[in-house]
């Protein structure tokens, strides 16, 4: 269920992005703040992490990792630690947006004529991320903050294709003048990636069906646009997409 934002965003503003894959499931999201919140969400989060940590939070290996600084925690200690963590995003950041989708649904709605012109489904969940954003501003009163620049986590082999599907989109709605920039970081070295990641291991665990006190926070904060569409929601998002690359 998509949940607005009724949250300024003030200049300079930029966000941070990640991409989450698992089985048939698949997505893209992240955060958006202005610089003086991200200097300080920064301090505090690395002042939050133990020093075992080294400044780096992982969501897979915080969970699975038998070797990870948080393994010697229980359960219940990690699910704390992580409110804590959810609740220091939130108040430094202005709008969180995602979308995961099914790999197998989303092949099921591309034509077979058209399925060797059409990206893998992470490219549309970048595409359809951004336009999500692009969208939200359209229905808000004032001018947008203008450029937005983004950082995405940087993984190997996939420069490429996340920097030219992101020029893409920025080229298609260059008439809103709203996407700026686009640079890679280490997530070990970037509290905002480390947050895109968290956002992103949430989400997907939410769409398998499990309780998430996590997403209740984001929730109640009333600050994120998630996008986790039905079949019949998605067939007609690619759809739109289809029309976005005409």
């Amino acid at each position: 269920m998509p949940l607005k934002t009724i949250n300024g965003i003030f200049l300079p503003a930029n966000g941070f992005l990640d991409e989450t894959e698992k089985g048939d499931v698949v997505g893209v999201g992240g955060w958006i703040g202005n610089y003086a919140s991200w200097n300080n969400f920064e301090r505090r989060w690395f002042e939050l992490l133990p020093s075992e940590a080294k400044g780096d939070f992982h969501y897979t290996d915080y969970w699975h990792d038998p070797k990870y600084w948080s393994a010697k925690w229980s359960h219940s200690k990690r699910v704390e630690f992580m409110q804590q963590l959810a609740e220091l995003i939130v108040e430094h950041t202005s709008l969180g947006l995602g979308i995961l989708v099914s790999k197998a649904e989303y092949e099921e709605t591309i034509p077979e004529e058209d399925k060797h012109e059409v990206k893998e489904a992470v490219y549309f969940c970048l595409a359809h991320c951004l336009r999500l954003l692009i969208e939200h501003f359209d229905t808000m009163p004032g001018q947008p903050p203008k450029p937005l620049s983004f950082m995405h986590d940087r993984k190997t082999g996939k420069h490429e294709w996340i920097g030219g599907w992101y020029t893409f989109v920025r080229n298609t709605f260059q008439h809103k003048n709203i996407l700026g920039d686009l640079s890679f970081g280490t997530r070990a070295e970037e509290p905002g990636l480390q947050a895109a990641d968290l956002l992103m291991g949430e989400l997907r665990r939410y769409r398998e069906g499990h309780e998430s006190k996590i997403i209740d926070i984001f929730r109640q904060k009333n600050n994120v646009l998630v996008g986790r569409p039905t079949k019949d929601e998605l067939r007609e998002l690619v759809r739109k997409a289809y029309e976005m690359m005409q």
